[in-house]
């Protein structure tokens, strides 16, 4: 995926089409490069929101996986995380 972190700005779109739409992706030398384009802000939000997601899912399995002797839980969270690692990760 694109690294990020990416950010999310209103497009020229919004003219054409008659209400608000977004443009998401990282920032580079001032512009925002869009992964995403002509979504919703509540989209674009969580879109720009996705590789410090990804990123802290697996910070999360990796504290799990040195974490699950013995104590409730951690092995529950270990598998969501991992299925949506895998699901962000295409797999």
């Amino acid at each position: 995926h694109t690294p990020g972190p990416w950010t999310y700005r209103e497009t020229s779109d919004t003219f054409k089409i008659g209400h608000p739409v977004f443009g998401v992706g990282p920032k580079i030398d001032g512009a925002v490069w869009f992964v995403a384009e002509n979504v919703d802000e509540a989209d674009a939000v969580l879109i720009a929101a996705s590789p410090d997601m990804l990123e802290t899912l697996k910070y999360i399995l990796d504290l799990a996986k040195e974490n699950t002797k013995g104590i409730d839980g951690y092995e529950q969270i270990a598998e969501w995380a991992r299925k949506a690692i895998a699901k962000a990760e295409g797999k």
